[in-house]
C-alpha cells in the first residue's frame, strides 16, 4: 500500500482551523443579517436619496389629485340607495360591513406601525443635514481688515 503523502494535522492545528472558520462564518452571518434587515436598509436609502423619495411622493399627490372623482349627484346617489336596498340581501350588506371594517383595521395597523419609522427616518435626515458643515460657507481666516 501507498503511503499517505501528508502527514495529519496535529489536534492543535485543527482547533486553530476551527477558530479562524468560526470567524469567517460570524462575519458572513453579520453581513447576510445587515443586507437583509429591510428597516435599516429602506433608511439608508431614504439618507442617501431623500430628493428622490419626496418629490416622488410630491408627483404621486399630485397625479392622485388629478383622478376624476366618482361621486354622484346626491339625488342619483339617494335613488341608487333606494334601489340597492330593496334588491340587496341583508347578508351581502353585513358582509360589505365586515370587510370595510377589516380593511379599516388593516390599513390603520400598517400606519400605526409605519409612521414610526418613517417619522424617525424624516427626522434624522434633516437632523443630519443640519449638524453637516455646510460646503457653501467659506471658512473664516482672522486677518486683519487692510
Amino acid at each position: 500500500m501507498a503511503q499517505d503523502s501528508h502527514p495529519s494535522p496535529s489536534a492543535d492545528e485543527l482547533i486553530a482551523e476551527i477558530t479562524r472558520n468560526r470567524e469567517v462564518l460570524a462575519e458572513h452571518r453579520a453581513a447576510l443579517h445587515r443586507t437583509t434587515h429591510v428597516g435599516s436598509r429602506l433608511q439608508q436609502t431614504y439618507h442617501d436619496h431623500a430628493g428622490l423619495f419626496l418629490g416622488s411622493a410630491a408627483v404621486s399627490g399630485l397625479l392622485l389629485s388629478y383622478l376624476p372623482s366618482s361621486r354622484k349627484s346626491r339625488r342619483e346617489s339617494r335613488a341608487r340607495l333606494r334601489a340597492d336596498a330593496a334588491t340587496e340581501s341583508v347578508k351581502k350588506i353585513e358582509s360589505r360591513s365586515l370587510t370595510a371594517v377589516l380593511l379599516g383595521l388593516l390599513g390603520k395597523m400598517a400606519l400605526d406601525m409605519g409612521k414610526p419609522m418613517l417619522l424617525k427616518m424624516v427626522r434624522d435626515h434633516y437632523l443630519r443635514a443640519a449638524h453637516a458643515p455646510s460646503a457653501a460657507r467659506p471658512p473664516e481666516t482672522n486677518a486683519p481688515a487692510p
